[in-house]
């Protein structure tokens, strides 16, 4: 279907999941204060209507509640969020972030010029602020934008810095149209690692092309006890494996060192750690850089268990 029939610009449907966290009301608010403004906000609520009763940024005639009843996950989330819009263009968020109040009309400037130069499906991310859980400012992400044609794989996971943060393409950042979201669903099977298996199998086709808007839009808020890290290192460590098909040997062993292995060194599980060094270096010969960020991790964890027990 054409963008923007008749001269008018596309419309654009934005999803949050929610597990009802009391940061829902700002992440509603900042969708709603967007200087390109949506068309329709759709709200899926993971589990009891009980844990939103109450909150008055439901009430607005924009919004839509789907509740889902139970906890199903943010991938079952998103794709029945998505099947509720009706608009072209898809944005997603989550309940602890929020948006800043220029981020969809630079991404749609970005998204329609990408349009015109010949990419069918363009997927527009965006830099945006790290905060902790009290709102203080803590980094601005990624430092390096992805390039024209370039491997989602190859961005996301080879390693060409020793500080993190250097690559990030997440869903909240994301904008994208409506007939690619359907047409590649989000595996509501995944525990974990959902939003890069979703984008790897989107890059994998050849009629979508990735961008960045340079500016920051929106706010990121880290999590220090995610349910992720509680799960421990195991599906983590099978998951480039499990999508051999789109990484490459460095890709692969690149992440074992820089996104796997670190929840190992998180709970001091050093054995842990053996065993994904050891798959890494049987998955293929990793970065320099990879190497030199587990070292340097290591060597930080060390320093503060000597410190704990000096005390």
């Amino acid at each position: 279907m054409p963008l923007g029939e008749g001269g008018q610009a596309p419309a654009i449907g934005a999803v949050i999941a929610t597990l009802g966290r009391p940061s829902l009301d700002t992440a509603i608010a900042s969708v709603l204060s967007q200087t390109r403004p949506v068309s329709r906000l759709v709200v899926v609520v993971d589990g009891p209507l009980e844990s939103v009763a109450e909150r008055r940024s439901l009430d607005h005639p924009l919004v839509t509640v789907v509740c889902l009843g139970s906890r199903h996950g943010l991938p079952f989330a998103r794709n029945a969020g998505i099947a509720r819009l009706d608009t072209e263009l898809v944005a997603l968020l989550d309940d602890d972030d929020e948006w800043l109040p220029d981020k969809l009309r630079q991404q749609l400037a970005r998204f329609l010029a990408m349009r015109e130069a010949g990419v069918d499906h363009p997927v527009v991310g965006c830099r945006m602020l790290f905060q902790d859980e009290q709102r203080r400012p803590l980094h601005i992400a990624p430092a390096s934008l992805i390039g024209p044609g370039q491997r989602v794989g190859d961005y996301l996971f080879r390693r060409r810095r020793i500080r993190p943060r250097g690559a990030v393409l997440g869903s909240s950042m994301l904008l994208f149209d409506r007939e690619l979201a359907r047409s590649v669903a989000f595996d509501d099977q995944l525990t974990r690692h959902d939003d890069w298996d979703w984008l790897l199998r989107v890059g994998a086709r050849p009629d979508t092309g990735f961008a960045h808007t340079p500016e920051v839009a929106m706010r990121y808020t880290v999590q220090l006890a995610s349910n992720s890290a509680r799960r421990g290192w195991h599906d983590s460590a099978a998951w480039p494996a499990a999508h051999a098909q789109f990484l490459t040997p460095r890709e692969r062993a690149d992440f074992l060192l820089c996104v796997t292995a670190p929840i190992a060194v998180m709970y001091w599980d050093w054995r842990g750690l053996g065993a994904i060094v050891g798959r890494a270096r049987r998955s293929g010969p990793a970065s320099a850089s990879a190497w030199g960020f587990l070292l340097g991790l290591v060597g930080i964890s060390a320093l503060r268990t000597l410190r704990r027990r000096l005390r």
